[in-house]
């Protein structure tokens, strides 16, 4: 091996110290890096967890939306047509009451007529 340049002694030594210092490093580093990926496997695992529960809540929020929406809608065309009625009614009576007014006016215009033609005649007949 020496005719290869490899020391046997020192790579005996290596290997040794290479052990050894495996041994601490699994025994004191190891451990901790182990339940620090753990720790963060499980964060990793709850966020994940909480945002297909946030998509849950998100959907069942956007289907009692879309519900209220359509009652709403449906609520607003109840309204709209009820007013429409009501203001089919209320311009019916306006223009009933109009032509009621337009009625008495010239009824008042034919009374006045006639009281100026008979006034004539009355004051000749005296």
């Amino acid at each position: 091996m020496e005719e290869l340049g490899i020391n046997p002694v020192l790579l005996v030594a290596q290997i040794i110290s290479f052990g050894l210092l495996f041994v601490i490093f699994k025994k004191f580093l190891f451990g901790k890096i182990q339940e620090s990926l753990a720790e963060r496997r499980q964060a990793v695992e709850k966020m994940f967890e909480g945002k297909a529960e946030m998509e849950k809540k998100l959907q069942e929020f956007e289907a009692e939306r879309e519900k209220r929406k359509a009652a709403d809608e449906v609520e607003a065309k109840k309204l709209l047509a009820e007013s429409k009625k009501e203001a089919a009614i209320k311009r019916s009576e306006i223009v009933d009451l109009t032509k009621r007014i337009h009625q008495l006016e010239l009824e008042n215009e034919k009374l006045k007529n006639k009281s100026t033609i008979v006034e004539p005649q009355d004051k000749n007949a005296l």
